[in-house]
Formats: C-alpha cells, structure tokens, sequence
C-alpha cells in the first residue's frame, strides 16, 4: 500500500524506467552509427589484441547484458588516447568484466 503522494511518484519514475530499458534492451549500438562510417574506423584502427579478443568472446559467451562491454573499435580509442598524452598510470573508475582496463594496461609503458 503506497503511504503518499511521494511513493506513487517514486514507483511510476521506476515503472518509466523499466519501461525504457525494456525498450532500449533491444537495440545495438552499431544501429547509432551508419555502417559505413564504423567500417572506416575498424579499417582504420589498430588492431585488437588477442588478450582483448579472449576476454571479448568470453564476455559474450558467458555474461547476461554483454551488449555494456566496450568494444574493439572503443577500444582502440582508449588505447590511442594513452599513449598520446603519454600516461603512465590509470584510474577506471567502475567496470563490467575489465575490457577497457585492460586496453589501458596494454597501452601503458613497461614498469621500469
């Protein structure tokens, strides 16, 4: 039994918001980007590590809402972004099974 006008508030915003992941559950995200342009950019970025692909296809295989991971072509992104400002360490704050972690880690210089 709703005690107020607060809790019936509370429980439609949490109704809209199933609602919409039910709704955006379906959708990849390739469908944001034309087919074109994200073939460009996988033709044109360096190339997945097979360490990366593992984790990539286990996270597949293994997890339920596999769609969180980040992607080769992201990255590749990441990996780009730390070596041109030159970091030598990382904070990633947050994960789902450590993809973009370890992009960061293989683009980071050895520990001498």
């Amino acid at each position: 039994m709703l005690r107020s006008a607060h809790d019936s508030t509370v429980v439609r915003s949490v109704r809209n918001h199933i609602s919409l992941f039910k709704l955006l559950k379906g959708i990849q995200m390739k469908q944001l980007i034309p087919s074109e342009i994200e073939a460009y950019a996988e033709t044109h970025s360096m190339p997945e590590s097979s360490v990366c692909r593992a984790l990539r296809e286990e996270t597949y295989r293994t997890m339920e809402h596999s769609q969180m991971l980040v992607g080769p072509l992201e990255g590749a992104f990441l990996k780009m972004m730390t070596q041109l400002v030159g970091a030598k360490r990382v904070l990633e704050i947050g994960m789902f099974t450590g993809y973009s972690a370890l992009c960061f880690a293989e683009a980071l210089p050895e520990n001498r």
